[in-house]
């Protein structure tokens, strides 16, 4: 996919600006404070229907966008050419995937962030068998029909939501006991507090073997990532994290970018991949190497924005990378 023409209203001093980059793998120059977030804004948008900010983090576009745009509204149009047939995206209906917003956060999110990341995007690995399985009433049924992963991430969701239900009545009825202390009352709160262990027994038990079941693939994960980026797995007493094997148990800056990238091109699919870097202060050095990273992953979009250039006795990415100037 080569992103032909951006349209946008965003940080421009006429009604609408218009970029011609003419790129599948984009690279985005410009001093600071030159329009290349906006630029990237418009890009993530039209084409995954969120925004990030500089940490890799999902903002409230509308509020945000509209802040920045000239006029009432944020209006952004990319055209995308496939195949040589062309199509137009504005966000509304979003057709391509924001996976390093995904990846970033289940990195650095809680300890069981990467568990539930691996759950919902670990379709690569379903015919590996795990020999996991669950405590559950009629989990071959569960198993067969969902499949292992499946299976794991719809009961563990389940367990989750009858969880904050349960304590949620809880909580009501005991607001409801300071005014009444009524037998129906106590013998609905001694209900609720019983569903609530039992909820609670069944979470525990379906996160012990989602990490097994994360355990089991793990190997294979760090195999089809490490042709571009070799990951390393951290199993933890209470957590699972992800990290280069140089650096720490949670990576930070360039880092986390970089296992980032090699989580999702392990993970997800490359027809609606959309790679948006976050903005962040890159070496030429770390920056050149990000690029070389990006442009052997297959995606529909690769997009970079940074103040400073690579190296190019490093990497001469402007043989492989589209080049756009911002002024």
């Amino acid at each position: 996919m080569f992103i032909k023409s951006i349209r946008t209203n965003l940080k421009t001093n006429v009604d609408y600006e218009t970029h011609e980059p003419d790129a599948q793998y984009l690279f985005i120059y410009g001093k600071n404070a030159s329009g290349k977030s906006a630029l990237v804004h418009s890009i993530e948008l039209a084409l995954t229907g969120m925004v990030t900010d500089a940490a890799g983090r999902d903002i409230k576009q509308q509020v945000y966008l509209d802040a920045l745009a000239n006029g009432p509204k944020a209006q952004v149009e990319v055209i995308v050419s496939t195949d040589g047939a062309t199509s137009t995206h504005d966000g509304k209906k979003p057709r391509y995937c924001h996976v390093m917003y995904d990846a970033l956060k289940a990195i650095s999110g809680s300890g069981n962030a990467l568990i539930d990341y691996l759950l919902k995007h670990g379709t690569n690995y379903d015919d590996k068998v795990t020999g996991v399985s669950l405590d559950y009433p009629s989990w071959d049924k569960w198993e067969e029909r969902y499949g292992t992963r499946g299976a794991l991430s719809q009961i563990k969701t389940a367990a989750g939501s009858a969880l904050r239900a349960h304590r949620a009545e809880i909580k009501e009825l005991l607001v409801a006991m300071k005014y009444s202390d009524a037998p129906d009352l106590r013998l609905m709160l001694a209900s609720a507090k019983e569903n609530e262990k039992t909820a609670k027994e069944l979470q525990v038990l379906v996160t012990k073997a989602a990490r097994a079941w994360v355990e089991a693939i793990a190997p294979a994960v760090v195999g089809m990532a490490h042709p571009l980026v070799p990951l390393r797995f951290h199993f933890r007493p209470k957590e699972v994290r992800l990290s280069l094997p140089s650096g720490g148990t949670v990576p930070s800056g360039t880092e986390m970018v970089e296992a980032a990238i090699g989580l999702a091109y392990a993970t997800r699919s490359a027809d609606t991949a959309v790679y948006i870097l976050p903005d962040r202060a890159y070496d030429p050095d770390r920056l050149a190497r990000l690029l070389r990273i990006l442009r052997y992953v297959p995606c529909a979009a690769a997009v970079v924005q940074s103040p400073i250039l690579p190296n190019t006795d490093t990497y001469n990415y402007a043989d492989f990378w589209g080049h756009h100037d911002v002024d």
